[in-house]
């Protein structure tokens, strides 16, 4: 509904394969987080409330610094989220390129055949989804160029 509310200069600048790649792997994600994720959540909080409840028994005064210690972890992990999410993002909107060029050349494959360009099209592609062959590491260069493949994104 929100991607068919937009304006024109939406369309114009962002490329359907964009906008489907965004749509199919966000509607994987929920799927996988409603199936999966909320029966653990459920479970996981039924769990730690039993147990907790089981430590103040045995021990408040132990009870209280290992909860310190879990606050303390906790909050400290807030950096790491945005800084995968960060990532996330950057790795779906490269990946929703890389499906815009496939889907362009897929397309139009005569048009593609008659310019001789199968090569052009698969560097193309290539050039957003990355080659771990022509690597000789699984790292990036520190001298990364301004166009990053998926590998580049998965290992920063």
């Amino acid at each position: 509904k929100s991607v068919l509310s937009q304006d024109m200069s939406f369309f114009d600048e962002t490329k359907s394969g964009e906008v489907v790649s965004r749509l199919g792997s966000d509607a994987t994600l929920l799927q996988g987080s409603l199936s999966s994720g909320i029966p653990e959540l459920l479970s996981g909080v039924v769990r730690a409330i039993i147990c907790i409840i089981l430590m103040f028994y045995l021990s408040a005064k132990l009870t209280g610094m290992t909860l310190g210690g879990v606050f303390v972890i906790f909050f400290l992990s807030f950096p790491l989220g945005k800084c995968l999410k960060t990532l996330s993002r950057l790795y779906q909107n490269t990946l929703g390129e890389a499906q815009t060029r496939s889907t362009e050349a897929l397309g139009a494959p005569r048009t593609v055949q008659s310019f001789v360009a199968e090569e052009k099209e698969l560097n193309r592609y290539a050039e957003k989804i990355g080659d771990p062959d022509i690597s000789t590491n699984w790292w990036p260069s520190p001298s990364a160029s301004a166009v990053q493949t998926t590998y580049e994104i998965g290992f920063k």
